[in-house]
């Protein structure tokens, strides 16, 4: 039955006019020469986007079993291969697998740059993202920057920002980078600028300053004001000074000073003047210190021992057992120093010898100035009588006064 009803339908087609052929939907579905739908493929494929050359042969269209080729296509015609490339706007099919074909093997997968990893010196954080070789040691990337372990002799990594792949890009031997990023050599107040890799260097200072700090890289230069420094006065070093002296100034010629700690003097005005309140003397002789004299007493200058200073401040220390160095005025001196209060007085030891006195209900001190003694110090603290200790004259120069 099915060979004689494929008989019929072909010999109506023969005997049917020419212009009739068209309208059998019959024809158009048949299966060709191979078992291919090829004139309704490329049927299909004129209305949706040209002459699909890419697209695979339909499978054999399904034949109509019900008897009714004659009139009515195939309602099974397979035609998957190109109904699925729905997304395809182009007029031509270059034969491409379409990116947005749902069943294309065309999408990458997760994570994949198109170059292979990002954190590889050849490809950090982006494709073709190099790190640097030429001036830099030890890289390697994260997978956001390149990373170094230093740079090669000369050179810095001063723009180290990601990706970083120009590594140690910066000499270190200009004016503005000298030893290091940023050390840019001084022209405020130095001359002649240079740089030799690892510091600057200068040919002189303008006026007023001085290279006071030469520590390496130098940038600072002439940083000195030598004219105002009470720490460099006049030229780097000239301190002037702060302890005895109170208020130091610098007016770029010599330290000046508001007062001298109490006992000392500023005798020694020589310019610069750093050392200021030299003197532990109340009083100069000249540019120089008085001449300062001591009461010590049981062999030392212990507990009662004090300097002092005679009437004129710049007489000559005495010398115990020659008279010809003590006087009166060395002895008074002496006495007024002494740190225990009393009745003074004077008097004479044997042979003569002058001397002055002090006495209290404790004690009483001899200060003998002539005779072979002269210096001698005594201080008697017995009782004498049950009355105060009596005043006695020294008979040796174990305890002195000069």
């Amino acid at each position: 039955m099915r060979r004689f009803g494929l008989s019929l339908l072909w010999l109506g087609a023969a005997l049917a006019p020419p212009t009739g052929c068209a309208a059998v939907l019959g024809m158009d579905e048949l299966p060709g020469p191979d078992g291919s739908d090829a004139s309704l493929d490329g049927a299909l494929d004129a209305q949706s986007d040209g002459a699909d050359t890419s697209v695979a042969p339909d499978a054999p269209d399904t034949l109509d079993t019900e008897g009714d080729d004659a009139t009515t296509p195939d309602s099974s015609i397979d035609d998957t291969a190109d109904t699925a490339d729905t997304a395809d706007s182009r007029a031509t099919d270059t034969g491409a697998v379409d990116a947005n074909d749902t069943g294309g093997a065309d999408t990458k997968p997760p994570g994949d740059s198109g170059c292979g990893p990002l954190n590889t010196v050849s490809n950090c954080s982006a494709c073709g993202v190099a790190c640097d070789t030429t001036n830099s040691n030890g890289r390697v990337c994260d997978g956001t920057s390149c990373q170094y372990s230093g740079c090669k002799a000369g050179w810095a990594d001063c723009t180290s920002a990601a990706p970083d792949q120009d590594g140690c890009e910066t000499p270190t031997s200009t004016l503005t980078n000298c030893g290091g990023c940023g050390n840019v050599c001084d022209s405020t107040n130095s001359n002649g600028r240079s740089c030799d890799g690892a510091s600057c260097n200068y040919t002189g200072c303008k006026a007023n300053f001085a290279d006071c700090n030469k520590a390496a890289p130098n940038a600072d230069g002439c940083e000195t004001n030598i004219k105002t420094s009470a720490l460099n006065c006049t030229a780097c070093g000239v301190k002037c000074d702060v302890l005895h002296s109170v208020g130091p100034t610098c007016d770029g010629t010599t330290c000046n000073y508001n007062s001298c700690f109490s006992g000392y003097s500023d005798c020694d005005k020589t310019a610069p003047n750093a050392n200021g309140c030299e003197c532990p003397t109340p009083t100069c002789c000249g540019s120089s210190c008085a001449v300062s004299h001591k009461n010590c007493a049981v062999g030392t200058c212990g507990p009662l021992g004090q300097t002092y200073f005679i009437a004129d401040a710049c007489q000559v220390l005495g010398t115990p057992g020659n008279a010809s160095t003590y006087s009166l005025a060395m002895a008074t001196a002496a006495r007024a120093a002494w740190p225990v209060a009393g009745t003074d007085g004077s008097g004479t030891c044997g042979g003569g010898a002058n001397a002055l006195s002090r006495s209290s209900a404790a004690g009483c001190t001899v200060w003998l100035y002539d005779t072979t003694l002269a210096g001698a110090l005594y201080v008697n603290t017995t009782p004498s009588d049950g009355g105060p200790p009596a005043c006695l004259c020294p008979g040796s120069l174990t305890n002195t006064w000069n």
